[in-house]
């Protein structure tokens, strides 16, 4: 019996990778590393159900013709036993996986601590405001630069790909978030830290070309920096560079507000050059497993001092040196991240 303990995540072991590896190969009948339509079909008859929609194309790595191929197979898999295990294991009994692995159904996944060593699937939120290049920051992690439209019930684009960073191969998932803090009146905080809930990195993009682009990227990170207790690192990135840059409204811009939590300065991406891409997912993928690299300055302190100073001021002594060690540490007052 598998019983994850529910702080931990789950993923592919290998055995469970191999079984799936050798399972691609025998219905690619054709060995063009890609499954067909026909060779899905095949493959899905003896299941209850069709386990993918259209949308997979959207979501992992596929050929020209939007064929499911080995990485993008091994990739869906991966998603779908990070999310809901239950349901690749259900897969796997239906292929005749304890038929041919020993160990049974629980030897093809393994529980792992969320920020143990031994994890190999990252969960980035990408957020920003309306019309920054949420969608296109998504599918160009599996190339499809060009397919930008969401289809039918699509509301937020999520895909997976493997990189490599640290000598180590990964996976990295990348999930849209269409709210936009600019378009709502309601509290920031509590939305947002119930979109954060169990990923890794918060990748924070605003268009350059957009006057108040960067203001929707700002109050996501101040609700982010007000309530999410957990270490978690943030990424600004600046999209669609190859046009005119903009002065962003706010007293600080871009550059200088990163200075001022102490966060390296945005990246930048844009469509002509797809190495810039590349080098925002190598970031990514970076960050996620060495957090230190992009914390706040506010995450830099200790948790327990944050909460302590919200009990104690009442104690003058007290009070004034937790307050005088708070501002020597973020160096401003409490509303520096205010536009």
């Amino acid at each position: 019996m598998f019983n994850p303990l529910p702080e931990s995540t789950v993923e592919l072991s290998e055995s469970g990778t191999r079984f799936l590896t050798d399972l691609f190969n025998r219905y690619d009948k054709d060995g063009d590393q890609a499954l067909s339509p026909t060779e899905q079909e095949d493959l899905f008859s003896i299941c209850p159900e069709f386990m993918w929609d259209d949308l997979i194309s959207h979501t992992v790595d596929t050929n020209n013709k939007g064929w499911v191929t080995l990485e993008g197979f091994l990739a869906f898999w991966t998603l779908q036993t990070n999310l809901d295990y239950t349901c690749t294991t259900s897969f796997l009994a239906h292929v005749g996986y304890s038929v041919i692995e020993k160990g049974g159904l629980a030897s093809a996944v393994r529980e792992v601590q969320p920020r143990g060593h031994e994890k190999s699937v990252f969960r980035c939120r990408v957020m920003g405001g309306r019309g920054c290049g949420k969608t296109t920051f998504c599918r160009s992690l599996i190339s499809k630069m060009k397919d930008v439209t969401k289809d039918g019930d699509e509301d937020e684009v999520i895909c997976i790909k493997s990189v490599t960073s640290a000598n180590r191969r990964i996976y990295l998932v990348l999930h849209e978030s269409s709210y936009d803090p600019l378009e709502h009146f309601d509290d920031n905080t509590l939305v947002v830290g119930s979109l954060l809930e169990g990923y890794d990195v918060v990748c924070l993009l605003f268009d350059s070309s957009e006057r108040a682009s960067f203001q929707s990227a700002v109050q996501l990170f101040n609700a982010i920096d007000s309530t999410i207790s957990e270490v978690i690192p943030c990424v600004f990135i600046a999209t669609k560079t190859d046009l005119p840059t903009v002065e962003q409204v706010g007293e600080l811009q871009p550059n200088e507000f990163c200075h001022d939590v102490d966060l390296p300065p945005p990246l930048s991406v844009c469509l002509p050059l797809p190495d810039s891409y590349t080098q925002a997912y190598a970031r990514l993928a970076a960050v996620s497993l060495d957090p230190s690299q992009n914390l706040p300055s506010s995450f830099r302190i200790p948790r327990w001092l944050k909460m302590a100073s919200l009990g104690v001021l009442v104690t003058a002594g007290l009070g004034s040196l937790l307050v005088f060690l708070l501002v020597r540490m973020r160096r401003s007052g409490g509303n520096r991240f205010s536009l």
